[in-house]
C-alpha cells in the first residue's frame, strides 16, 4: 500500500491518492491502455469528494484500478497530480509505454500527450456522441440542426460492432436538402 496527499495554495487537502499492490501490478502489466475519469455524484461521502480513477484494461476486458483519487474538484492540475502520483508509486513503469487512452472531455489531448508521450487519445463515447448529453463533442462540431439529421448513423458508426454495421445508413438523404 502506497498514498501520497497533496494541498492546495492555502495548504489544505484536495486530493489523496492511493495504490495497492494489485493495481501496482495491474498497471505494470496492462499500462499501454489507460482511463481516466472523475465521478462527480455530490452524494458519495460525507465530505462531498469526488473520486478519480486511473484505470487499464485487463486480458478479460476487466477494468483494473491503477490507482484511486478522492479530490474536491475535477481539475486539470489534479489530474496532472493524480498521474504523476501515480507513476511515482509504481517507479518501474514507463509513462512512454501507454499508446492508447480513453477520457471525458475535461482532458486535452495535449496534457494526455505530456503525461505519455507515445499516447493516443480518444474521447469516451458518452461526451463524444450519447443522447443522453446535449452538448457531447459532435453536438458542438456539427451544431444541433446538423447534428440531428445525422445523430442516428453516427452513433451507429460509434457503437458498431462490425465493419458492416458501421457503414449501414438509416439517414433519409433528402434531410440533408432541406
Amino acid at each position: 500500500f502506497d498514498f501520497r496527499i497533496h494541498t492546495d495554495e492555502n495548504d489544505h487537502v484536495d486530493c489523496v491518492t492511493w495504490q495497492v499492490g494489485a493495481s501496482r501490478a495491474a498497471l505494470m502489466k496492462y499500462g499501454d491502455k489507460v482511463f481516466l475519469d472523475t465521478r462527480n455524484n455530490e452524494n458519495m461521502n460525507c465530505i462531498n469528494m469526488q473520486y478519480m480513477s486511473f484505470v487499464v484494461i485487463d486480458g478479460n476486458k476487466r477494468m483494473l484500478p491503477a490507482s484511486e483519487s478522492f479530490v474536491f474538484s475535477e481539475s486539470d492540475e489534479l489530474y496532472d497530480v493524480v498521474v504523476n502520483f501515480t507513476l511515482e508509486m509504481t517507479p518501474r513503469f514507463s509513462r512512454y509505454s501507454v499508446v492508447l487512452g480513453f477520457g471525458d472531455m475535461f482532458i486535452s489531448a495535449e496534457n494526455a500527450k505530456r503525461w505519455f508521450p507515445n499516447i493516443t487519445w480518444l474521447v469516451d463515447t458518452y461526451h463524444f456522441c450519447s443522447s443522453k448529453k446535449k452538448d457531447n463533442v459532435l453536438v458542438k462540431s456539427f451544431g444541433p440542426r446538423i447534428w440531428q439529421i445525422i445523430a442516428t448513423d453516427m452513433r451507429a458508426a460509434v457503437y458498431a460492432k462490425t465493419e458492416e454495421e458501421c457503414l449501414v445508413s438509416n439517414t433519409n438523404d433528402t434531410n440533408l436538402h432541406q
